[in-house]
């Protein structure tokens, strides 16, 4: 698996990325109220990091992002946030109730 990054090229003010994750076991666990939930933590998610959601789908049992990510030296003096801050697991309260553990749990 490739390694978290966040981070727009040193040449360009501005970098575009692909995000997608899928929900484990590919159950289907996003009724309506639950993607909701998830768009609403999502935007709280960019505001936060300072990124972008171009556009974005939200499905059954996984998700596509388009983000719009600026260069660290348009952040600078701002601060930004890096990809393990703004990792929220959308599917926790899904997990707790249905007595699944989340992936990579201890």
């Amino acid at each position: 698996m490739r390694a978290a990054r966040l981070k727009a090229p040193a040449d360009r003010p501005v970098g575009f990325y692909h995000c997608l994750s899928r929900v484990v076991d590919r159950r289907f666990v996003f009724d309506d109220m639950e993607k909701e939930r998830f768009v609403a933590l999502m935007r709280e998610c960019e505001r936060f990091s300072r990124v972008r959601v171009l556009t974005y789908c939200v499905m059954a049992n996984h998700f596509h992002l388009l983000v719009e990510v600026w260069s660290l030296a348009i952040l600078r003096g701002g601060g930004g946030a890096s990809a393990r801050s703004i990792r929220p697991d959308p599917t926790s309260g899904w997990t707790q109730c249905h007595g699944r553990g989340s992936v990579g749990a201890a």
